[in-house]
């Protein structure tokens, strides 16, 4: 049903990939990796992961050039695609482990008082707790799920964008999942309805957020708490006319629901090909780009 589709992403991407500058994940050459290798295991074409494989070669080569913790696009995010990458069997752990461990002792001296400079991202995301997600070590996503209630307390009355509200409610909902501290995860969740009520009156979320905020809701383990977030937010959303946006981040925001939604391919085929034929360098990779709609068609296909 998506074969033609993925083929129109696949080739775009190919042709232009010269111009994508940066290594990231979001943003860059690492996410479009990603991309070429789960398109090589659904064609079962090895040419898309001999491509992906020289995109990480050339991102091991700039990883210690790279001085940005950044998720979106420094290291905390090239970090979490080689863990996703070893994990998805795309590649060997081997030499793989020596470069993760530097990566993780740099993210975990990240203290609660640093975490606001994730606010000064274009797509600003909790790279602490995102990070430690990935790599499965719980014992430092209980040093940060502390970290997460240090920080909400600095913050207090502060406007905080949704986006990043967002990703702390993502990693709170995987904490209760993990069964860590749940006693404590509770509590946060409930810190942060004060936090979204208050911003929600600044500003309006947009789509993106809207459909983020209202997963997170439902995936709130206690019913009793889920049932008062239900109240702030309609939980309709256009998810179309935002679809790029919304596919590059939900890629991030693994629930067990991830796989529920399906699209209708006359829907979805013009805007892609909209995309295409309007294309710009900044649209190739995970975030409001091709390879992030082309992930989210491959989940389904």
């Amino acid at each position: 049903m998506y074969k033609n589709l993925l083929q129109q992403i696949a080739n775009t991407i190919f042709i232009n990939i010269q111009h994508v500058k940066q290594s990231g994940l979001l943003e860059g050459k690492l996410g479009i990796a990603l991309f070429f290798y789960h398109y090589a295991k659904y064609t079962q074409n090895e040419m898309y992961s001999n491509l992906s494989d020289s995109y990480i070669e050339f991102i091991y080569d700039k990883l210690g050039k790279d001085s940005s913790l950044s998720f979106s696009k420094g290291i905390a995010g090239i970090g979490w695609g080689l863990d996703y990458c070893i994990k998805q069997g795309f590649v060997e752990s081997d030499d793989d482990d020596d470069i993760l461990e530097e990566v993780d002792d740099m993210i975990k001296q990240l203290s609660y008082t640093n975490f606001t400079s994730d606010l000064e991202d274009e797509i600003p995301l909790f790279t602490k707790g995102l990070y430690f997600l990935q790599r499965g070590k719980n014992e430092i996503i209980l040093e940060t799920l502390v970290d997460c209630s240090k920080f909400l307390e600095l913050i207090n009355n502060e406007y905080i964008s949704i986006s990043y509200l967002n990703s702390i409610f993502y990693f709170i909902n995987k904490t209760v999942e993990l069964n860590i501290d749940t006693e404590l995860s509770n509590l946060l969740i409930n810190k942060l309805f004060i936090n979204y009520s208050q911003n929600i009156q600044i500003n309006t979320p947009s789509i993106t957020d809207r459909f983020i905020l209202s997963r997170n809701i439902e995936n709130i383990a206690n019913p009793d708490i889920r049932k008062e977030w239900r109240k702030m937010l309609p939980l309709e959303n256009d998810v179309q006319s935002d679809l790029f946006a919304i596919a590059g981040v939900d890629f991030l925001y693994k629930y067990s629901d991830s796989n529920n939604r399906t699209y209708n391919v006359k829907d979805i085929s013009p805007l892609i090909k909209d995309k295409i034929h309007n294309l710009n360098e900044n649209e190739l990779s995970i975030y409001n780009g091709l390879a992030g709609i082309g992930l989210e068609i491959l989940q389904l296909a």
